[in-house]
């Protein structure tokens, strides 16, 4: 049983003047509290099914806290040589253009 909870976005996709959502969704999103499965959010909003609730996961609107993150973050022990933006190399500049004469 898979319960889904709101993540950041999708706490303010439900604030006023957000129009990040349709109506259902929205509906979606604003039961999704970590205590409704998955199935229960499917009985419970008309025209809601798997796939829809899915597509907020997916967007990032909702998540399930058993999932693990998906974020990577770099391993502190890592051998790869890091790069800072002021040491990356930048592609050369063409030269200016010469006026015609």
């Amino acid at each position: 049983m898979t319960i889904l909870l709101k993540t950041d976005l999708g706490r303010a996709a439900l604030q006023p003047g957000a129009r990040l959502l349709t109506p259902r969704e929205r509906t979606i999103v604003l039961l999704a509290d970590g205590q409704r499965s998955v199935r229960e959010l499917c009985t419970t909003v008309a025209g809601a099914d798997r796939t829809a609730i899915m597509s907020l996961v997916l967007r990032g609107f909702l998540q399930d806290p058993e999932a693990p993150s998906t974020v990577q973050l770099p391993d502190a022990t890592s051998s790869s040589p890091k790069t800072s933006p002021a040491t990356t190399p930048r592609p050369a500049r063409p030269p200016p253009p010469t006026a015609p004469g």
